[in-house]
């Protein structure tokens, strides 16, 4: 079984009732979550982003933290990094450093022209790489506007 599929079924089974913060349910909490999941990871790979670098795990979990708290955007070396770091056990430099990685690494297969496609705009050219901000800004507000 899955992680999804397990952490699905253990929530489904502890689900009671509403939650706290926005009114709606657990199950629909954890769905909403394995979907936005499933969205980022699709954009990951269409951009050549390879799973198993560190930096992918990272930059999924902060565009995840992103949608939920949109001002963490505003304060990415301060709160967002420190988090993820905080989540994995490991540093807040090496949190960056392995995001910074994973963007070079689908930039340096010349899969960076995908990221104008899948934003509609021309946000960067060939030789021009975003930020670890930009991207991740520009991947969770991608993500907001697509729950409207």
């Amino acid at each position: 079984m899955s992680l999804a599929a397990t952490l699905s079924v253990n929530n489904e089974e502890n689900c009671t009732g509403l939650c706290a913060n926005c009114g709606e349910s657990q199950r629909q909490k954890v769905g909403n979550q394995a979907n936005l999941d499933r969205r980022v990871s699709n954009i990951f790979i269409t951009i050549g982003m390879p799973a198993n670098i560190k930096g992918y795990k990272f930059l999924r979990e902060a565009v995840r933290l992103c949608v939920d708290s949109p001002a963490l955007i505003n304060s990415i070396t301060n709160k967002l990094y420190p988090m993820i770091a905080e989540k994995f056990d490991t540093g807040h430099m090496k949190v960056e450093r392995a995001i910074r990685h994973a963007i070079e690494v689908c930039w340096n297969k010349g899969r960076g022209h995908q990221i104008n496609e899948i934003f509609k705009v021309k946000a960067f050219c060939e030789k021009d790489r975003p930020t670890n901000g930009e991207f991740i800004a520009f991947v969770s507000d991608k993500m907001l506007l697509e729950a409207c």
